[in-house]
């Protein structure tokens, strides 16, 4: 059984903002309330926090549905993570009720919230999630769903090498453009954060400026899951056997004068995305080995050689086969996944 969340911005009206401005506000104020129980010397251990909870509350005009429901969430969170104090982590609800027709769902303190966008939902929903991110509301729907029958025979297969000029270079001959979402608004946010360092850190025009700011790097991280979105679903769609490299991204990240670049690609939740398509859609993903040297092989002989990173054409010293550096390591990067596959099925057949 696969588990997937669903996301969906909430549309609130008029009367349903209210209500959960009232929200965040009660969260924010019980974290202000519980969190010195929870740090330093003054830690208590839950039980003793428990008996103060409800004059505490009484006191502070927090309805029994919010003691119920939420609190026992943000006393976990508490715990957790000592003195952390912004309500952005999700709330869950089991009791819930979703109307694909209306697209709307309705939870225990809320009722009729329209949904986003319309979206086919598996039937077994077994928890939604709220939180609360740059001033909108969002709510996950966790969902189970059975894995399709995977292939065994008539196989397409595909090799990927991904890389920092192009996003990837294909087997099939194709090139991926690196997007650079980053680069084109590199500038934009540079201006928005000078902006933000001439006003008073904590003043209304401060929080104002950095709500922009939060709203860019938004966009920016929206641009780049919508671009992953659409190449991992043409992959799974179109291949039945996947080979991208294993990569050290950690280590990568080390190089200071990569990591922008590295954040740009987002190579982690590429590979994230292909994996669990693969799962639902029934294809097979292969992690060609870490160190398996597909830029140096001839992917016509396999004879090895030297590839220094500033050559882009490759060059055979054994069959005079000249081709492309990058095409080169995705063709190689197929025929490696193609026997690591047969390698993995005919273990498990036999």
């Amino acid at each position: 059984m696969l588990f997937r969340s669903y996301k969906f911005l909430l549309k609130l009206n008029s009367k349903q903002e209210i209500i959960f401005d009232n929200l965040l506000k009660h969260i924010n104020k019980a974290y202000t309330l519980l969190s010195p129980y929870l740090i330093s010397d003054n830690r208590i251990t839950a039980a003793q926090l428990r008996s103060l909870i409800n004059p505490m509350f009484k006191k502070q005009s927090f309805t029994p549905l919010f003691t119920e429901l939420i609190f026992p969430q943000i006393l976990n969170n508490l715990q957790k993570e000592a003195g952390y104090l912004e309500a952005s982590f999700p709330l869950s609800f089991k009791q819930f009720s979703y109307n694909p027709f209306k697209n709307e769902v309705s939870l225990p303190f809320c009722k009729n919230i329209r949904l986003s966008h319309l979206r086919k939902l598996p039937s077994k929903i077994h928890k939604v999630e709220l939180y609360n991110k740059n001033k909108k509301w969002y709510i996950n729907f966790l969902v189970s769903k059975k894995p399709a029958q995977k292939k065994t025979s008539d196989l397409k297969t595909i090799g990927i090498d991904v890389g920092l000029k192009a996003f990837a270079s294909l087997s099939n001959g194709k090139s991926v453009k690196n997007p650079r979402f980053y680069e084109q608004m590199k500038e934009k946010i540079y201006i928005e954060q000078h902006k933000l360092s001439t006003k008073q850190q904590g003043s209304t025009n401060w929080i104002k400026q950095k709500e922009k700011i939060n709203q860019l790097y938004s966009r920016l991280h929206r641009q780049r899951i919508d671009f992953l979105h659409k190449f991992t679903h043409y992959l799974t769609d179109t291949y039945d056997v996947i080979g991208i490299e294993d990569i050290n991204i950690q280590d990568l990240q080390k190089k200071k004068h990569l990591r922008n670049s590295l954040s740009d690609v987002s190579w982690g939740e590429f590979a994230d995305m292909l994996r669990y398509k693969c799962e639902e859609k029934g294809k097979h993903l292969i992690l060609v080995e870490r160190f398996y040297p597909s830029s140096q092989l001839c992917s016509k002989c396999g004879n090895k050689r030297w590839m220094p990173v500033h050559i882009r054409t490759y060059k055979c010293t054994r069959c005079s086969n000249e081709i492309d550096r990058d095409y080169n390591a995705a063709l190689n990067i197929e025929n490696r996944a193609k026997q690591l596959y047969l390698k993995i099925f005919h273990t498990v057949k036999s």
